[in-house]
């Protein structure tokens, strides 16, 4: 163990980006969007959570142990709640176009959400009392914005400041992030020793660091590039075999533990206990009216560090985390961080994905703990917001369970007792855009009947206590969807919709976005020239093949129009996530 007492590091969250979609007079998209345009991306009206941070940091110290972490957290995309309510937000925190993304006839403009890393002026004090600077995403749509932060920082204070660049976002961008100015890129969770890389780090240990796994790093005239070990461009055999020993060790990093967090560099955002709620929060498929209705009752949203299990049962291609391992957290540290989020004045909770009921649709021993903690989140009188989506195949195996066997009846029923919004992605499964034998889930997928099973079951529910339940779905499209598969898509849908009078149904056809942390990017990557552009893939775009993009237009166009003509309730909106017009 190394000598050391504490450890001080400093996390950077990146500003977040803003698209919007501009057609010319000459697109189809014209007559559906209009000269303004129309913003495509989540970020344009929320403050996406970065309670993965604090996550990140809560695992680090239960594996440091005696090792203690001093944070500071300067969040450069925060939005305050009540420039949000307001809609003025934009006035100060949404910047002009700095780039422009041909888009067939039209064009994709982009905008920083936030505050410049430029504007922060508390940085002089703190590169003398900081072991290291990092800045992490979980998503690759940030790239550019962590690459600004590590380019700016490097040039003004060079060798006197150490940074590094890490999560599941910054893989396949480790050449261009140390081009810029990071001195280390890591690839993969905290859970991948994490400990162990951030000690090699600080103690300057480059020899154990060339070892890691998912560290990269260039020293004098070695360039170290290590794939992550759970990668899955590793060899079969070496990923089955990480991942093994990855869920050996994986419970030290859930030990509930207080962490020491100073918010820093905002004064608009020094209150802890307003900032470190996602009030401004990810739900996929709400509009913008619904979040502002919420915010404007207090509702105080904690998100994306609660979760039940961590990883992932399944192997989709399309996903970064498919096959990459899975593992489910003690009831206790779930407890212990509803007491924490309780503490902290929060009222609603967005867990992540879909893991809530995830591992308990063939495991009833896990339905047990899913029960216990439910019911403890009830107590305390949380609402759970199931924005991020609820599987709907595990949804559907666990009320069919629940007609005979009472476990899985008394999860329904708290399931539903604490619910106030769900979103039910229907994806790649057996319908439109796939069939049963080409489906990667197909074992796992009930298809349309099950789906409706599902609806049903919810409707029944809605009517029986009298109220309306809000549910938003929608299916991957095929790579190149043909005008008739999309239009057919609305059609089913709209008669889906029309029967379940206490649903109030909205649903889209999303297209399939290349990643470079899923498995699918080497095959169409070699197929297909894939777009180099990180931030594009935020939205639900046709963003695979860059050599006809007035296609990729007219694919877009046939969704919209599609979309208009149905009987969603997105028509209002258009499709888009919208807080006002802009000129």
């Amino acid at each position: 163990m190394i000598n050391l007492d504490k450890i001080k590091i400093c996390w950077i969250k990146p500003q977040d980006i803003q698209l919007k979609i501009v057609p010319s007079k000459d697109s189809k998209l014209f007559e559906l969007i209009g000269s303004d345009g129309k913003v495509l991306s989540y970020d344009g009206q929320i403050n996406y959570p970065f309670t993965s941070i604090l996550s990140a940091i809560r695992q680090l110290q239960s594996a440091l142990g005696n090792i203690k972490l001093e944070s500071k957290l300067l969040n450069l995309s925060a939005v305050p709640r009540n420039l949000f309510i307001s809609s003025s937000w934009k006035n100060k925190y949404l910047g002009p176009v700095y780039k422009k993304i041909e888009y067939g006839k039209s064009n994709i403009e982009l905008r920083n959400i936030g505050v410049p890393i430029e504007s922060i002026k508390s940085f002089d004090e703190l590169v003398d009392s900081v072991d290291l600077f990092v800045c992490t995403t979980p998503f690759e749509s940030r790239i550019t914005e962590v690459g600004k932060v590590g380019k700016y920082l490097k040039s003004k204070y060079g060798e006197k400041i150490v940074l590094l660049a890490s999560g599941t976002g910054v893989e396949g961008y480790e050449d261009y992030l140390l081009d810029l100015g990071f001195d280390f890129v890591f690839v993969g969770t905290v859970t991948d020793r994490g400990e162990d890389v951030l000690k090699g780090i600080v103690t300057k240990d480059y020899a154990s660091l060339s070892e890691m796994p998912g560290v990269n790093y260039n020293f004098k005239d070695k360039k170290v590039r290590n794939l992550g070990p759970r990668n899955y461009q590793q060899p079969d055999g070496i990923r089955k075999r990480n991942i093994y020993f990855w869920k050996k060790e994986v419970a030290k990093y859930f030990n509930f533990c207080d962490i020491d967090v100073e918010l820093i560099g905002r004064e608009e955002l020094i209150d802890k206990k307003e900032s470190l709620l996602d009030y401004c929060c990810s739900m996929q498929d709400l509009p913008i009216d619904t979040i502002i209705n919420l915010l404007g009752k207090q509702v105080r949203f904690a998100a994306d560090e609660f979760f039940i299990s961590f990883g992932c049962q399944r192997n989709c291609d399309f996903c970064h985390a498919g096959g990459k391992g899975y593992f489910e957290k003690s009831v206790d540290n779930c407890k212990k961080l509803l007491d924490y989020y309780c503490g902290l004045g929060a009222t609603a909770l967005i867990p992540t994905d879909d893991q809530v009921l995830f591992g308990a649709s063939n495991d009833e021993s896990f339905a047990k703990k899913i029960v216990e903690i439910l019911d403890y989140a009830k107590a305390l009188g949380f609402k759970f917001f199931y924005g991020n989506g609820i599987e709907i195949y595990s949804l559907a195996i666990i009320i069919q369970k629940s007609k005979h066997n009472n476990i899985y009846k008394k999860l329904i029923s708290l399931f539903l007792d604490t619910l106030e919004y769900v979103y039910l992605p229907y994806e790649n499964i057996w319908g439109l855009s796939c069939t049963p034998e080409k489906s990667k889930i197909a074992k796992c997928s009930l298809g349309l009947k099950g789906y409706k099973s599902v609806l049903s079951y919810l409707d029944c529910y809605a009517r029986k206590h009298n109220k309306k339940l809000e549910v938003g779905t929608n299916i991957i499209l095929s790579l190149v969807p043909k005008k008739t598969e999309i239009t057919l898509y609305y059609k089913k849908m709209d008669k889906i919709s029309e029967k379940y009078k206490n649903l109030t149904m909205r649903y889209n056809g999303f297209f399939l976005i290349p990643s470079k942390c899923a498995s699918h990017y080497s095959e169409l990557s070699s197929k297909n020239k894939i777009y180099d552009e990180p931030e594009i893939k935020i939205v639900s775009l046709p963003t695979i093949y860059k050599k006809n993009i007035s296609e990729l237009e007219e694919q877009y166009y046939n969704n919209l129009n599609a979309l208009r003509s149905s009987k969603t309730k997105r028509k209002m909106e258009n499709g888009f996530y919208k807080l006002e017009s802009e000129s």
